[in-house]
């Protein structure tokens, strides 16, 4: 069966931005033409279909009864087109995920082993967030974090990886035996902390 052959598809791209948005300019600036591009291929679908369908007035475009059809059908092809495009693009697209984690466990753990990361995961974009604070995840867009610290975590869902022991260390050359020779010597804090610290560092 013959298909009727239908009017140029950039005529037709410049008289729906150009009923849409009631102007030649803006329905320019849309497409990024010149005004007298879209002009041209107004006129060249009303040749074609040899009927007229803008009406122009010094301040706006109007549609025409045969123009309102032909905009009505215009418009519901392009929106069924974009979202078809939007649905076929988000089924192959990468899933994006962001991890925010400390500085140190990013570089000295995780940044090593992204190769064979990404070979078991192909399909997930992983994004690494760097800081030693403890992000809202929420208002930053941030899907997960991998932190030290006591769970559970208000408004997360949260899984123990692993405990940790921690030993305090000195050089011998202090001479501390006991809790209290803590008071003869400088203590070292860490700045950057989400709140202060109960004891120093």
């Amino acid at each position: 069966m013959h298909r009727p052959r239908l009017p140029p598809l950039s005529a037709i791209r410049a008289f729906e931005a150009a009923a849409r948005l009631a102007s030649f300019k803006a329905a320019a600036e849309e497409l990024l033409v010149t005004p007298t591009a879209i002009s041209h291929q107004i006129k060249q679908l009303e040749a074609y279909m040899s009927l007229r369908v803008l009406d122009r007035t010094p301040r706006a475009v109007t549609l025409t009864p045969r123009g309102k059809a032909l905009y009505e059908a215009t418009a519901a092809g392009f929106g069924e087109i974009e979202r078809v495009v939007t649905r076929l693009l988000a089924e192959t697209a990468p899933t994006t995920v962001t991890l925010t984690s400390t500085i140190a466990f990013l570089s000295h753990w995780l940044v090593p082993r992204m190769d064979a990361l990404r070979q078991t995961i192909p399909n997930i974009d992983l994004r690494l967030h760097a800081s030693n604070k403890v992000e809202e995840l929420r208002s930053r867009g941030i899907e997960t974090a991998i932190r030290y610290g006591r769970g559970p975590f208000a408004g997360t869902a949260s899984i123990q990886l692993r405990s940790d022991a921690m030993t305090p260390v000195c050089s011998p050359s202090l001479g501390l035996s006991q809790l209290g020779d803590l008071r003869r010597v400088t203590l070292i804090h860490i700045d950057g902390r989400s709140r202060p610290a109960p004891k120093p560092d």
